[in-house]
């Protein structure tokens, strides 16, 4: 099954099924396909279907580590973990949601800021920051389509001004 189906039958995003992966809610084996070079995750339908059967009874999935004797080395098993009993389904919820929130640092503690971030640091505007970008004034780089600049570039920077 691949993500896009997992999440369509989860009824989530295929961003959630990547992170039930990172929590380690599902195990994904990862195979190459025919005439693509690279590798897809493709996930057990049980195991899909049993997280699915845990979200709407409340209760949470934690993945037991495989006995080697017993099982494959490369096969990964869901288990049922209640220590102590099921979770309330309000606590599973919020343990889905805090899925999604990030641990942010604080603003002024951040290496890398994006330009909207250099702009709320400073108080300037991103417009300005970005002509400063583009007249060479100020380094940032550009990876992909957001600029990325460097925290000590931006004070050394905003001192000259």
């Amino acid at each position: 099954m691949t993500k896009k189906e997992a999440a369509e039958l989860l009824g989530v995003s295929e961003r959630a099924i990547e992170r039930y992966t990172a929590k380690g809610l599902l195990a994904p084996r990862y195979e190459r396909r025919e005439g693509q070079g690279q590798r897809l995750a493709a996930f057990d339908p049980k195991q899909v279907r049993l997280l699915k059967r845990q979200m709407e009874n409340g209760t949470r999935a934690a993945l037991a580590r495989p006995d080697s004797s017993a099982r494959p080395a490369t096969s990964r098993h869901v288990a049922l973990s209640p220590p102590g009993g099921a979770p309330a389904a309000e606590q599973f919820i919020a343990a889905i949601a805090g899925l999604a929130r990030s641990a942010a640092l604080p603003l002024d503690r951040k290496l890398g800021l994006g330009i909207a971030e250099a702009a709320e640091l400073t108080g300037l505007p991103a417009r300005f920051i970005r002509r400063a970008i583009k007249a060479k004034r100020l380094k940032a780089t550009r990876p992909g389509r957001a600029w990325h600049i460097k925290r000590r570039d931006l004070d050394q920077w905003y001192a000259r001004l």
